[in-house]
This record gives structure tokens, sequence and C-alpha cells, in this order.
């Protein structure tokens, strides 16, 4: 099946908000429980867990990926062994305007999502030998419009919040990044991209994302409640609640 230039919008609104300890903050950051935006975890910037979250969602069957899941027991699926939890919103929230899952992390994983992502991609193909599509878009100029397409998009965003443990989250906005560079992803056959691509496997040569994205402190041990929402670029809106078991 032929492959196409194409671009997707992952409005699933993923808001965080926390207090929890800190393993890294600044005087001025305004949410002690979140990493501040210029910290590493396992050597890793923000942008770069963004690149990496994008790159384990798209790898996942649609039958067992965690953005399709309304309970949380695929949340397990596919997540690293290293210092990072990943957790999701919606894929299809226009269709499923509320969920609520139940996840088990253990007390030393941080917790890493966007509170709202978009991710614009071209499918494993339509560059010929100088690097040009179909379009007449090629490379340099087709990243530079995916930044700048995601620029607007992110700017579209509105009503962000979110609390953990009944605590909010302060100053939403101000932690949005996007990929230092672009990268590349693969997706499996019958996957969540499938009505873009068509099914079968591939590969995304070219992703850029562009989000707001917080990395959580690991949590105490014991029980936790997040909730977020807000409102997309497209107007539709979105609840969340996740039952955190830390053990």
């Amino acid at each position: 099946m032929k492959r196409y230039l194409w671009f997707v919008l992952c409005c699933s609104v993923l808001l965080a908000a926390l207090s929890a300890p800190a393993l890294a903050a600044g005087s001025a950051n305004p949410n002690p429980g979140v990493i501040p935006l210029n910290a590493k975890v396992g050597g890793l910037t923000y942008a770069e867990w963004g690149d990496r979250w994008w790159q384990w969602v798209f790898s996942i069957p649609a039958d067992d990926n965690p953005l399709l899941d309304l309970t949380g027991e695929k949340a397990a699926i596919g997540q690293s062994p290293g210092p990072v939890f990943f957790l999701v919103g919606l894929w299809n929230y226009e269709g499923q305007a509320s969920v609520e899952r139940q996840v088990t992390v253990r007390p030393d994983k941080a917790l890493f999502f966007p509170m709202l992502n978009a991710d614009f991609w071209i499918a494993d193909i339509c560059l010929d030998e100088e690097g040009k599509c179909a379009e007449g878009w090629g490379g340099d100029d087709l990243i530079q419009m995916f930044y700048s397409c995601l620029d607007v998009v992110m700017s579209g965003a509105g009503d962000l919040h979110a609390t953990l443990d009944g605590q909010p989250l302060q100053e939403p906005f101000k932690y949005r990044v996007n990929s230092s560079h672009p990268f590349t992803c693969q997706y499996p056959e019958y996957s969540i991209v499938s009505d873009y691509v068509g099914e079968g496997d591939g590969v995304f040569p070219i992703s850029v994302a562009d989000g707001y994205w917080l990395m959580l402190s690991p949590l105490k041990k014991g029980e936790h409640v997040l909730t977020f929402g807000g409102t997309s670029c497209t107007g539709a809106s979105l609840g969340v609640t996740y039952h955190i078991t830390v053990k």
C-alpha cells in the first residue's frame, strides 16, 4: 500500500499537577513536586523524554495501546526499565470525554506525561532522492513547516488544569518544550495510526513534537489521585482521573 505524507495531531489533553517531594527544584519552581524544565532525568532532557514518549505510544499495537485503554490495565505495556514511567490521556478524546484509570508504579519512578501535545510526521516513504515529497516539501523546509504548524497548534491550548491529591498545578503554561531535533518512530501492524497510513507496520523517518510536558518526582508509597483536564486547540475538552498506587 502506498504511504502518504501526513501529520497527526494528538490533541489528547494530558494535564498534571503536583506537590510530591522534589528530586530537583529551584527557588523559582512554582511546583516543588515537578522536576524543573532545565533538569535532566536519567541523563535526558524534557524534550528528549517527550520524543521517547511518542516513540513508545506509536510502537504499541492498538489493541494494547494505553492511549485507547479506559481502565489503566494496559498502562505498563512497553514501559522502560529506566527511571521514568509514562502516563497518557486519550487518543480519541472527542469520542470519549472522560476516563478513569487505576495504575501501580514503583516509588523510584518519575512520572512523565504531556498536559497537551502534538506530533507531526512524514510516513515511511515519500521523500525522493533529493529529499522532496510529492507535495514539494522536503529537507529543512519540511522540518521547519512542522515546527511552525506545531507552534500554531500549541498556542491554541486553553484551560489547562490539574490536581494531585487536591493540590493544583501552578503556572501550567510554563511547561512547554519541543523536539530539539527530528526523531524516528516505528509503528506496528494495526496501530493507532492505521486510519492514517493503512494497515501494516512502518516507520516515520521524520517526526517532530511539541507540547506542555510534566516530569513528576517519584511519589511517596501509598495511594494518590491525579486529575487533569483542559481544552484542546479544536475546542474539545477532556477530563482524566488516575488512581495511582505506589508500592
